[in-house]
């Protein structure tokens, strides 16, 4: 049984919060916020991430797709991922230290 996007990003915001001094949020789009928003924004080490979680089946939209890349073009990581394991070594690939504990949200 696949697990739902909601018990994804659950368990990457329960692995964010052992990162240090890593500021993080669920994002949660509505009238005020607008469409397409990143599901997970994360400041780590000085480095912005969007995190378009979805399932193994699941797609991001081309508005997520777009907002995706307009955090990379202003120098942030923008990414879709579907697990925790590929946070980590996203984190990892771009630069972050992996351990510890969180400081607050």
């Amino acid at each position: 049984m696949r697990k739902p996007e909601s018990a994804i990003v659950a368990s990457i915001m329960r692995y964010l919060s052992t990162l240090p001094d890593a500021y993080y949020r669920k994002t949660h789009g509505n009238q005020f916020s607008g469409r397409g928003w990143p599901d997970i924004e994360l400041v780590y080490q000085g480095r912005f991430y969007g995190l378009e979680v979805k399932t193994d089946k699941g797609r991001a939209t081309p508005l997520q797709l777009w907002r995706l890349e307009k955090i990379r073009a202003a120098g942030g990581v923008g990414e879709v991922v579907t697990s925790v394991e590929q946070v980590k070594n996203l984190i990892e690939r771009t630069g972050g230290a992996l351990g510890g504990h969180s400081q607050g949200r």
